[in-house]
């Protein structure tokens, strides 16, 4: 799971994630659908992400990560300002095979080091997201709403949605006022809107 957040509207809980292929992301699914407390699962799948943070979306990697290679990603995706010596301790390398690993990570483009903006930090307190569903295939909706700078995240979908994406603004109600914008736009619908009141988990990688 790359997000997790408790959410208003039609579910407590809406949750993004990710897995190597269509069969492991099907498993995943079926995981969080088992659990005692999900009465009910509605799920979408990405078919390409319009806008998304500067690490999302990357381009294919140049590289076949290995189990060690998995190890330290998962070492730095916790914490990354360890440093190697730190790393090695954990994954039983020496510290200049470490660096080796990381430096060869970095330039095939499996790791990304990058500055990302808190919205918070930004007076963007309220934060939400929504499910649209488009008219037409023309694609000029999905890119003008993926150009609004309200709008962090946007992806084209297969299942009851065509695009979701997520949004900030100042309060609750520029939210409203976003989510109108959207609806006044013709060939959009929007099928969903939530606000997020926490988010329990974020990750920031492809």
């Amino acid at each position: 799971a790359t997000l997790v957040s408790v959410t208003t509207g039609g579910r407590p809980v809406t949750t993004e994630v990710s897995g190597r292929g269509l069969a492991e992301l099907t498993a995943e699914v079926d995981e969080i659908r088992a659990l005692p407390q999900a009465g009910g699962v509605t799920a979408a799948v990405y078919t390409r992400v319009l806008k998304a943070a500067p690490c999302f979306g990357a381009a294919p990697l140049r590289v076949s990560p290995d189990d060690t290679d998995r190890r330290l990603l998962a070492l730095l995706e916790s914490d990354g300002r360890l440093s190697f010596a730190e790393m090695a301790g954990r994954v039983e390398l020496s510290a200049g095979a470490v660096r080796s690993r990381v430096m060869r990570l970095l330039e095939a483009g499996a790791v990304r080091v990058t500055a990302l903006l808190d919205p918070a930090a930004d007076a963007l307190a309220a934060h939400g997201g929504f499910a649209a569903r488009l008219e037409d295939d023309s694609g000029d909706a999905a890119a003008e709403i993926a150009a609004r700078e309200e709008v962090g995240f946007l992806a084209r979908c297969l299942g009851p949605a065509d695009l979701v994406g997520t949004v900030a603004a100042s309060s609750a109600s520029g939210l409203h006022e976003v989510f109108e914008r959207m609806r006044s736009r013709p060939g959009v619908h929007l099928a969903e809107t939530w606000l997020s009141l926490s988010h329990v988990k974020e990750r920031h990688d492809a």
